[in-house]
C-alpha cells in the first residue's frame, strides 16, 4: 500500500490502517513528525470548514536539522531506524480559534506506520458531507449512520 498524502492520513485514513515504510521514506516520516503545513478540513467546533495549521517545532540539531522548510540537512546512517518504536502525536490548530485542536496519534515499528489514534474523529470531520442524509433519515438512523462511521 502506498503512503497517503500527510493531509490525507489525517483527514481520512482509518485507524490502524498500516503502511509499509523503508529507507527512502525518511524525508515523508520528518515530514509527518514535525508537521508544520496547513490543511483544510471541517472544524466540529466551528461547524464550518477552516484551515488547520501544524503545531510541530523543527529540531534544531542532530541529524534531522532542516536546511529549509521540512528538508533534510544530512542524514546519518541509523537517523531511519532512530524514527521507530516510538509513538507519535501531530497536533494542529484551528486558524479561525487556537482553541480549537485536531490531532493525531500514530506508532512507527517493524517499517510499518500505524494510524492509532485521531480527535476529531473521522466521523466529526465528515459532518459536512452527512448533513445531506439527515433530512431522509431518522434521527436514530442518522445515528447509527454516525456511529458506523466512528468504526471505519
Amino acid at each position: 500500500m502506498n503512503l497517503p498524502t500527510v493531509e490525507n492520513l489525517i483527514l481520512e485514513t482509518p485507524l490502524y490502517d498500516k503502511f509499509t515504510v523503508s529507507e527512502s521514506d525518511s524525508q515523508y516520516l520528518f515530514s509527518l513528525i514535525y508537521f508544520h503545513d496547513k490543511i483544510d478540513g471541517f472544524c466540529p467546533f466551528c461547524d464550518k470548514v477552516s484551515t488547520f495549521r501544524g503545531t510541530q517545532s523543527f529540531p534544531t540539531f542532530g541529524p534531522y536539522k532542516p536546511t529549509e522548510y521540512a528538508e533534510l540537512e544530512e542524514v546519518s546512517p541509523n537517523a531511519f531506524s532512530d524514527f521507530f518504536e516510538k509513538i507519535y502525536t501531530v497536533k494542529l490548530v484551528c486558524t479561525r480559534n487556537e482553541s480549537h485542536p485536531m490531532q493525531m496519534s500514530f506508532y512507527l515499528t517493524d517499517g510499518k506506520l500505524l494510524k492509532i489514534g485521531q480527535f476529531p474523529s473521522i466521523a466529526d470531520l465528515s459532518m459536512p458531507s452527512l448533513r445531506k442524509y439527515r433530512e431522509v433519515l431518522t434521527s436514530e438512523k442518522y445515528k447509527e449512520l454516525r456511529a458506523c462511521l466512528n468504526f471505519t
